[in-house]
């Protein structure tokens, strides 16, 4: 008797440590669930709310009571949980009836009872409308201020061609200088508008086996005229061939603007030198100027959006800032990376970027 009254006793105090466990696990689910920064709802039985945490009620306008038992659907009307993916973007709906969107997640937990799905969810309306903005920012600008700006190019063509009335030499000359200006403004426009498609498109490619040496001949023929105008004069350090997979268009593309930078920051008569390397893991273009260089602090800002309207010097060069942004998207849509460092001694920049080798070197 003394015997089962020990167990008993035993047993009477191990259930109570289990409880106080129990209590204690949910009294810590409970304080994940309040400080989690993401809204979180719990379903059951397929589609049925279970839980709720403090950021569910503050983004929706509802409160537990209102939400426990009710169908997932009141929260997200677009989501469906037959077929739910693990991220997606949907749109949800608050209490008041405002549609909103919201970036997903789920995690689905089979337990005893059944199937779980832990649904997290973030309120991303704040980007869609700065994504709206600058959608409508840029049918703008392409519309509302190229086509009366092309208006203006034709008009000016034709007064330099002798077509409206001969010029003076003074006149000619002003009417250069406007057209100089104007093809600045169109080629910025055109900038802003590509560097957002490329983002918007991911910058889709045509990947074929091509020679990086022919291309940097191509690039270095586009800018000839550049650098003869300040007397500056381009070294290849390159084999003569040089295989990889890339889009040939838009390697021409980042290699024209790389060395149009360093044609524009390099002083006269001056030279710029164009290098190769290569190992087991990818190519490495480097572009070398004698020009002022890239202080420490901003090279990882250059590569950003709009980043030479705010240097000091960007008035008197001219530029939005948009060329470097544009190889940058092109060069990581490659799998590749892109930078800048100090010039040879010291001195100069050396802008560099990085192929994948997707292909072995063939002959040529």
């Amino acid at each position: 008797m003394k015997e089962e009254n020990v167990a008993d006793v035993h047993l009477l105090s191990l259930i109570q440590s289990l409880e106080k466990e129990i209590e204690l696990s949910q009294e810590k689910t409970r304080l994940i669930l309040s400080s989690l920064p993401l809204a979180l709802v719990l379903v059951k039985d397929g589609a049925a709310i279970d839980v709720v945490n403090r950021v569910v009620q503050e983004m929706f306008g509802y409160s537990r009571k209102d939400l426990y038992g009710k169908s997932i659907s009141l929260l997200f009307p677009d989501l469906d949980t037959a077929a739910i993916p693990a991220s997606c973007e949907t749109m949800a709906r608050r209490a008041n009836g405002e549609r909103f969107a919201t970036q997903v997640s789920t995690v689905t937990m089979t337990t005893p009872d059944g199937d779980r799905l832990f649904i997290f969810a973030n309120d991303i309306s704040k980007r869609y409308e700065l994504e709206q903005i600058k959608r409508d920012f840029i049918a703008m600008v392409s519309h509302d201020l190229r086509s009366p700006l092309m208006s203006i190019s034709g008009t000016l063509e034709l007064s330099r061609s002798g077509k409206l009335g001969e010029l003076s030499a003074l006149g000619n000359e002003l009417m250069e200088q406007a057209e100089k200006s104007l093809n600045r403004v169109l080629d910025m426009i055109a900038q802003l508008i590509e560097v957002e498609k490329l983002e918007g498109q991911n910058a889709l490619l045509d990947i074929q086996v091509n020679n990086l040496s022919f291309t940097l001949k191509e690039a270095t023929a586009d800018v000839e005229r550049l650098a003869e105008q300040k007397r500056i004069s381009i070294e290849s350090r390159f084999p003569d061939s040089v295989y990889a997979a890339y889009d040939n268009d838009k390697i021409h593309r980042i290699l024209v603007n790389l060395l149009a930078n360093a044609i524009k920051f390099s002083p006269e008569e001056s030279v710029i030198t164009v290098e190769h390397r290569a190992d087991s893991a990818c190519h490495e273009v480097v572009v070398r100027d004698c020009g002022r260089g890239v202080p420490p602090e901003e090279r990882e800002r250059i590569f950003s959006k709009y980043a030479q309207v705010f240097r000091s010097d960007s008035r008197q060069e001219g530029g939005t800032g948009l060329g470097l942004a544009i190889c940058k998207t092109l060069v990581e849509a490659h799998g590749g990376a892109i930078g800048v460092g100090e010039g040879t001694g010291g001195r100069g920049s050396a802008f560099w970027f990085t192929l994948p080798l997707r292909s072995e070197n063939q002959e040529s």
